[in-house]
């Protein structure tokens, strides 16, 4: 599969076909229509260039591949297909990280100013809504059949509706007002729907490729807890205190309902809990948080049960799909999961 980069022409050209769809049959004079494509690309094309370009680990768009290579790798119509499945993937990503940014009036994303700060909040939540809206666009210009088409935009909806439900958990909950016995779920939960799912979608769309295949429960639960996982390290790397990152800690100081909680409801004791929660309330001072991480090893053991349940999950793959160490399918695996072992 191509790799999936920043100078894709498939990018370029979709938008100028955009520009070109939406003013085909309008019959303003030519001043006015180039007038309109200015505001569009300024207000649209622009920003979403501009965050697009920044570097991504593209862990979702490899999933793509993996699904179609675990539906049993089925001959395409196009070599740009899975590019241009993974291109609608990480469409909905990246309005869904635009939207979260908001929802945590973020600093900063993938290296550079967020969007909403770069240009302004309605621009940022207008631009973020349109790419969802974008990517299930995207699903008609594909070159596969009606049938792909009318289950691909069915499980966009799907999952993009229980990505909000597990977003809705994220921005409501002030994990230190919940009792610790309660977090667990909340925390699963919220990670399988608003982490998992679309991971689970990832998978879903390449494997659709294959009309004869069925195993899809298999997919779900592997899509769903690699995606789980992914944000559990994800929420592990954030809790960096020596990083002058302004995402770093952002969650905690938000009271999040993240894995860090999660571990310690199960794993400490009832004086640990709320001396946690007395550290997190002195942020952005950081000692506090400090001296408990010192003293309770919680990261260490928040990153040794994540990645045990990254290994479980992917060696329970490797026997219901029958993969030997030597196919590309499980080579892909584990190319994922050292990619995202190491990057936390």
């Amino acid at each position: 599969m191509h790799e999936l980069n920043n100078s894709n022409p498939l990018f370029t050209k979709a938008i100028s076909v955009d520009l070109q769809n939406m003013l085909k049959h309008d019959s303003s004079p030519e001043s006015t229509v180039e007038l309109l494509q200015e505001f569009w690309s300024t207000s649209v094309f622009q920003p979403w260039a501009e965050v697009r370009q920044r570097p991504s680990k593209n862990i979702r768009s490899h999933f793509v591949e993996l699904g179609w290579l675990l539906s049993g790798s089925p001959k395409l119509k196009s070599s740009d297909i899975l590019l241009q499945i993974s291109h609608i993937i990480e469409t909905i990503h990246l309005g869904s990280l635009i939207i979260d940014d908001i929802h945590d009036d973020s600093h900063e994303r993938r290296g550079a100013m967020a969007i909403h700060r770069m240009y302004d909040l309605p621009l940022a939540l207008n631009l973020g809504n349109f790419l969802y809206f974008q990517a299930a666009h995207l699903i008609n210009e594909l070159d596969v059949s009606q049938k792909y088409r009318e289950i691909a935009l069915k499980q966009i909806i799907e999952i993009m509706r229980d990505a909000h439900l597990g977003q809705a958990l994220d921005i409501s909950i002030n994990i230190t007002k919940v009792e610790p016995t309660k977090v667990p779920k909340l925390v699963e939960t919220s990670l399988r729907l608003k982490s998992g799912a679309l991971m689970k979608l990832s998978l879903k769309l390449g494997a659709l490729l294959n009309e004869d295949f069925e195993d899809f429960s298999k997919l779900d639960r592997f899509g769903e807890s690699f995606g789980s996982c992914l944000q559990k390290l994800d929420d592990i790397g954030n809790m960096n205190v020596a990083c002058l990152n302004s995402k770093h800690l952002e969650d905690l100081k938000l009271k999040r309902p993240t894995w860090i909680w999660s571990v310690l409801s199960q794993k400490g004791s009832s004086e640990n809990w709320n001396d946690f929660i007395q550290a997190v309330d002195k942020l952005p001072e950081i000692k506090p948080l400090e001296d408990f991480l010192k003293l309770t090893n919680l990261k260490k053991t928040a990153l040794d049960l994540a990645l045990a349940e990254l290994h479980k999950i992917t060696e329970i793959l490797k026997t219901e799909f029958q993969l030997n160490e030597s196919s590309l399918a499980y080579s892909l695996i584990i190319k994922m999961k050292e990619k995202i072992t190491n990057a936390y």
